[in-house]
Formats: C-alpha cells, sequence, structure tokens
C-alpha cells in the first residue's frame, strides 16, 4: 500500500506516448480524426486527473515520500512539455508561449536538483504551483480540440504563463526562506 501513489505516478510516465500516439495520430489526418483527437485528450485529460489522485492518497493515508515529492513534478513536467509540443508541431500554440513555459519547468527542476543536493531537502510544490498546473492541464486539455486554433489558444494560455513565472517566483523565494 505504502508505494500505491508512486506507482500511479509512474504509471502516468509510462502512459504518455499512449497519449502522444493518439493525439498524433489525430494530427495527422486531414481533416484532423475527432475519434483520435477525443482518445488522445481523454488520455491526456486522465492523466492529468491521476496527479490529483496519487497525491490524494499519499496524503491521506500519510504515504508522502521524498521520492513522490521529487517524481510527481517530474510527471507533470513531462506531461506538459509533450502537451506542448504537440500543440507547437501542429501550429496550436506560439513556439514563444512554449518556450516560456517550457524554460520555467526546466528551471524549476534544476534548482530543485541544486537545492536538493546542496541542502538534502526536497522542497514540495506550494498552492501556487499546483494551481499553475491544474490551470494548465484545463487549459491544454480545450486547446487540442481541433477546433481551437493558435490565435484561441495563446489567449487561452496567457493566465497560464502569468501564473507559471508567479509561482517560479514563489518557489525560489520560499526555498530562500529555508535555506
Amino acid at each position: 500500500m505504502k508505494h500505491i501513489p508512486n506507482i500511479i505516478t509512474f504509471l502516468r510516465i509510462i502512459l504518455i506516448p499512449v497519449f502522444l500516439y493518439f493525439i498524433i495520430l489525430a494530427y495527422n489526418q486531414t481533416p484532423v480524426d475527432l475519434f483520435y483527437a477525443t482518445v488522445g485528450i481523454v488520455v491526456f485529460a486522465l492523466l492529468a486527473l491521476t496527479d490529483k489522485l496519487d497525491g490524494s492518497i499519499a496524503r491521506r493515508y500519510n504515504l508522502v515520500s521524498n521520492v513522490g515529492k521529487f517524481i510527481d513534478p517530474l510527471a507533470d513536467k513531462c506531461l506538459m512539455i509533450c502537451g506542448l509540443a504537440v500543440l507547437v508541431i501542429y501550429n496550436k500554440l506560439s513556439v514563444f508561449i512554449a518556450i516560456i513555459l517550457v524554460l520555467r519547468e526546466i528551471f524549476i527542476t534544476v534548482f530543485r536538483l541544486v537545492y536538493i543536493r546542496k541542502n538534502n531537502i526536497v522542497i514540495p510544490a506550494d498552492n501556487w504551483g499546483k494551481v499553475k498546473t491544474v490551470l494548465f492541464f484545463v487549459i491544454c486539455s480545450f486547446a487540442f480540440l481541433p477546433f481551437f486554433d493558435q490565435n484561441l489558444n495563446n489567449i487561452l494560455f496567457i493566465p497560464v504563463v502569468l501564473v507559471s513565472l508567479f509561482s517560479c517566483f514563489r518557489y525560489i523565494r520560499g526555498a530562500s526562506k529555508n535555506g
């Protein structure tokens, strides 16, 4: 029982290629295949929901671990980056927006690794980081819909960018208070 949250997290990582398979299959057809797009979006949404599930199980049954604190955000980042890549490749999101979001994720990951190595402490995401993740997954799920174009998606992603940058600032500030 004590490893269930981490197993769910690892399954999220392992199932990312399933999402990629269906969404790429959908967008490689003209017109976009709605069945495959729907399957891809549903898989993406289910993977996003497992983020809530593993965290809830870990907290409810006191199964929070340092491995989980580290691997859970990493799984989110993998899914986020894959989602962004698909949106950019199929011209559904500005490269500029995707670069900002990916650089933020890389920066936070490197920062966490350095901080863990230096202080031997894993800093979990705060509430703004969680808001950023939920906001991203909700908006990204809609952005995959064939009738959402790049202009609409760029506008929808503005709050994601703002919350991402704000949460990054708060994470660094929180780490400096702890270290």
